[in-house]
């Protein structure tokens, strides 16, 4: 390589572009020989190094006879023109119909060209502002020379018509989607075709059905997330829509977790789908990654992942009880003179088996069988990576614990048959890991480590592994909200679409793909290569277009100098500036609302919002008797509700709930031990002047905000 890029070979990006490069070569049949000679002549010397691991990748794949989808696809193109098997393919296949044509690449429509003979008919069917794929190699200029390619028997380009009738959405949503396109042409196409397919007609011009478009500025990206999630909360309550008829689209998937827990913590059923996130960073698998990770790389023993273990589903220790042992180390630490270290490292080294357990804690404790069960499936799982026991073999002493069994399959399977939604996607979750655990020791038998297995996974950016739903787990996951990217959302719809990400520079998000190697240099070797911002402005058409009755759009406007920023396609779509949507000849756009900073609402659209109102009339002095006797009835009512597992639904409506109640009770066991020290700093006297309550919760209780995890 390089001497310039001897630094970033050991990156996931560099992998990701020299695995990106080598599919661009086989897409357009550029073999290792000719892109040596490419690197020569355009002066890229890395394209020499990618060309010689193309080679030696070439040369694995035979020898264990596989291979992947571009040299699938390249095979076959050399097959089906083979004159034999061309001429049986020509006399069998009399018709192709072609769906989604504008997301082919250069190889797939060079293969649709050998498969179709003289007296063959092929139909392409697709949408050119849909064409959003060319991260994938698809090019959409396949669409635009169709009529070129594929000429009729006399010669003449093929016949294009314009599909005009459009059914899911109405004007107002289609002007507003349209506006995000700009004005351009669409290649060679006829002009007549262009005209008819950028103006289509409606099934039903009823004014009720012709959508609406909103557009939503929020300073934060924390006050957008609760203000979907009021929106949603609203549309359900208060207009009957189900939860599965309304979606959030994310430009990133890196906001897919974020907006998942915004719609949680305000009581939305929400799901991303199952096959939007990497297999390692489903949390049942990260378990067990974890868990087999460090015993084949004990230099990965970090005092956090040890922690993450004993907390986890197979220690299931409380903070508290953590807490607690660290103390204990300390202690004991102090008490033999040695030198006293952090209280996790103290813990790393006692589940690693450096250190002896603490005098302070019983040998039959809770604390000490949460050590032992952590500490004795690292030792199953390190004998058997030790032994050379198959990828297969060590997924198994993890999940089961070998010998000594943890509990947490039987554990797993019992919330699943109590309906735990969480406990089936965990559940189905580990069975996907299982079967690429399988499928890629079948594939490399004999060369593939365990430590191999976990670099796979690890490098995944992007869901590689399909998680196969129980139908128990699909049923409830489509009865609830969905989010998802843009890119997974193509060819769906929902009732109402909330879009986030709309900020300058994450969309359009026009930075070069795959630059450091020149993917897009090579990709442009026989044609200009894809225009991002083009792709940019398709992708929000997709995006917009997913909605039947109304779309919103929510860019996020911070008031902090050099912060974020609405995308320049939200004045294409209103028709004029988010920061001054009133223009003289009338305002923004017709049928687009216009709202900058919203304000939450004070309709009630939760149980919990509800509870607290209630309350909150009970507790203020002003309010009438019969205001306060209606609220005490209603959360009498509430208390009493019960889900299928007999559980409150509310437990805050129940008033031996509500803190200060009770009378002041004692834990079974105090947080220190009552003659320890407390160690004050002079900034931990200003803590407890200020609120003491605040300082107990974060110095003695560590009262940790809750983390996502497995289901236990």
């Amino acid at each position: 390589w390089p001497q310039e890029l001897q630094e970033a070979i050991a990156t996931q990006g560099f992998a990701a572009e020299v695995r990106s490069l080598i599919a661009r070569m086989r897409e357009r049949d550029i073999t290792p020989g000719r892109l040596r000679a490419l690197a020569a002549e355009h002066a890229r010397p890395e394209w020499k190094a990618v060309a010689d691991i193309a080679e030696q990748e070439e040369d694995v794949m035979v020898l264990h006879n596989v291979m992947d989808y571009a040299e699938l696809m390249r095979r076959a193109v050399l097959l089906a023109g083979d004159d034999a098997v061309r001429w049986q393919l020509h006399e069998r296949i009399t018709a192709v119909y072609v769906d989604e044509f504008q997301d082919t690449d250069p190889l797939q429509v060079e293969f649709l060209r050998r498969l179709a003979g003289p007296g063959c008919s092929v139909v392409a069917v697709g949408d050119p502002d849909q064409a959003i794929y060319a991260f994938r190699g698809a090019q959409v200029q396949g669409f635009l020379d169709f009529p070129d390619v594929f000429r009729q028997p006399g010669g003449q380009p093929a016949p294009v018509i314009a599909l005009r009738t459009v059914r899911r959405y109405g004007t107002v949503i289609a002007d507003a989607a349209r506006a995000a396109l700009a004005p351009r042409t669409l290649g060679a196409l006829p002009v007549e075709a262009q005209r008819d397919h950028r103006t289509p007609e409606f099934v039903d011009q009823d004014p009720s059905m012709q959508g609406s478009v909103r557009v939503l500025s929020c300073p934060t990206h924390s006050s957008r997330d609760a203000h979907i999630a009021e929106q949603i909360r609203s549309a359900h309550v208060h207009d009957r829509l189900a939860w599965q008829d309304m979606a959030v689209l994310v430009r990133s998937a890196d906001d897919l977790a974020r907006v998942e827990r915004a719609l949680s913590v305000a009581g939305v059923p929400a799901s991303i789908t199952a096959d939007e996130l990497p297999l390692h960073e489903e949390p049942a698998v990260a378990v067990l990654l974890t868990l087999i990770e460090i015993a084949a790389r004990p230099r990965t023993a970090t005092p956090e992942r040890i922690e993450d273990l004993l907390l986890g589903p197979i220690g299931r220790m409380d903070v508290s009880d953590l807490r607690r042992l660290g103390r204990a180390l300390r202690a004991q630490r102090r008490d033999a003179g040695e030198p006293v270290l952090q209280a996790r490292e103290l813990v790393a080294d006692l589940v690693l088996g450096r250190d002896a357990p603490p005098a302070g804690i019983d040998s039959v404790s809770a604390i000490a069988a949460s050590v032992d069960r952590v500490r004795d499936v690292l030792a199953a799982v390190r004998e058997g990576v030790s032994h050379g026991a198959s990828v297969g073999e060590v997924l198994w002493v993890a999940w089961t614990g070998g010998p000594i069994a943890h509990g947490w399959p039987d554990r797993l399977r019992s919330a699943a048959l109590g309906g735990s939604a969480s406990a089936h996607h965990d559940l189905d979750a580990v069975i996907a890991l299982f079967a690429s655990a399988e499928r890629l020791s079948e594939r490399y038998r004999g060369v593939y480590a365990v430590t191999t297995f976990l670099d796979t996974l690890r490098d995944q950016s992007i869901a590689s592994e399909s998680i196969t739903e129980s139908s128990h787990a699909r049923v409830e996951r489509e009865s609830m909200v969905q989010i998802m990217t843009v890119h997974r959302a193509k060819g769906l719809e929902w009732l109402r679409v909330w879009i986030t990400g709309l900020e300058e520079g994450r969309w359009p998000n026009v930075q070069p793909r795959g630059s450091l190697l020149g993917v897009e240099e090579l990709a442009s070797a026989d044609r200009v290569a894809p225009d991002l911002m083009r792709e940019e402005r398709n992708l929000l058409f997709v995006a917009m277009t997913r909605a039947r009755e109304q779309v919103t759009l929510l860019p996020v406007d911070s008031a902090d100098e050099g912060a974020d920023r609405p995308s320049r396609f939200i004045t294409d779509v209103i028709g004029t500036s988010l920061r001054n949507p009133h223009r003289d000849d009338g305002g923004h756009s017709p049928g687009i609302t216009v709202e900058a900073q919203p304000h939450r609402g004070d309709v009630i659209t939760s149980w919990s919002q509800l509870v607290v109102d209630c309350r909150r009339a009970l507790m203020e002095t002003d309010r009438s008797a019969d205001t306060r006797r209606h609220a005490a009835s209603l959360l009498a009512r509430i208390a009493t509700l019960r889900d299928r597992s007999g559980a409150p639904v509310i437990p805050a409506a129940d008033p031996a709930q509500w803190w200060g109640i009770n009378d002041v009770s004692e834990g079974p066991r105090p947080l220190r031990a009552p003659d320890a020290p407390i160690a004050l700093s002079g900034s931990s006297l200003d803590a407890i002047r200020q609120c003491s309550m605040k300082w107990f919760l974060d110095h003695e209780a560590h009262a940790d905000a809750v983390r996502s995890s497995a289901t236990a």
